[in-house]
């Protein structure tokens, strides 16, 4: 079975074709630049070698058209029909708090994707673009999301409320959500086999470094942030969070900070202490 990962991010596609069956990867590469001009491909096919050229891709649409049009290319390709390719595999930035593992997209699912926008604003449009392009060509496959925020799902509630003011959470979603969960479930899932312990007995202070970082406590494989270095994650949040309370549907709430009757909850905790 050949499996096609997608990774759509604000201005890149990452890819990967899989073959299942043989634990194989059969091409795999990234296309640069898409919707801010001057964008490339480079691509890798098993037994074929790597080649960039320039290709411009003013939507995520054309760069998926792109990847598949070189799987198929009878030179740089891998496949010689789409139908080879049985199931489809996407990256989602923002589940909100009604995913907590992965899942088969379909309307409903695209519809709660989508209402996450405005919390995770430069990644789940690409993300969902990527997903619509991949189901035009693919329309017969099932088409599956493994969400970044999924694996933070267990974070206890003092771990998760943010200082400010409770109605935020109540009327907008604004919390902590974490992000980079794909990325600490490989992880902790790896590090598991190598120290040869059951997963869900195995303690784990987990680092993800790249572009952005976050740290991750998780205690038997149950992800509890309150005590975490966020470093990428907090900046990540805090930034979205400004933008969705900025946006019409909020309200206006950011501008209503500073006047009185707000409830709120100080330093992440229920009680009585002073309010901001």
């Amino acid at each position: 079975m050949y499996i096609l990962t997608l990774n759509c991010g604000s201005s890149s596609v990452k890819y990967q074709l899989y073959d299942w069956d043989n634990r194989a990867v059969l091409a795999k590469g990234a296309v640069e630049r898409v919707t801010v001009g001057g964008a490339f491909i480079t691509h890798y096919s098993r037994g074929k070698g790597t080649t960039t050229f320039e290709h411009e891709c003013p939507s995520h649409r054309e760069a998926v058209d792109l990847i598949v049009k070189l799987l198929l290319d009878p030179e740089k390709g891998s496949i010689q029909d789409i139908q080879e390719i049985k199931v489809v595999g996407h990256r989602l930035v923002h589940g909100g708090e009604k995913f907590a593992k992965s899942v088969i997209v379909d309307t409903a699912a695209m519809r709660i994707f989508k209402g996450f926008s405005d919390l995770s604003p430069l990644h789940n449009p690409a993300n969902i673009l990527g997903i619509e392009a991949a189901q035009r060509l693919l329309p017969n496959v099932p088409h599956c999301v493994i969400l970044d925020t999924a694996w933070h799902q267990t974070m206890p509630e003092h771990a998760y409320i943010y200082a400010l003011p409770y109605k935020w959470y109540k009327n907008y979603g604004i919390r902590r959500y974490g992000f980079h969960g794909t990325s600490f479930l490989y992880v902790a899932k790896r590090a598991s086999v190598l120290l040869g312990r059951d997963p869900f007995q195995t303690n784990l202070i987990s680092l993800h470094i790249g572009n952005g970082a976050s740290a991750s406590m998780a205690s038997h494989m149950a992800a509890d942030l309150a005590k975490n270095a966020q470093l990428h994650t907090q900046v990540f949040s805090d930034l979205s969070l400004i933008t969705a309370i900025s946006k019409p549907s909020s309200g206006g709430a950011l501008r209503r900070t500073t006047t009185g009757g707000e409830e709120r909850m100080p330093l992440g905790r229920r009680g009585d202490s002073p309010t901001l």
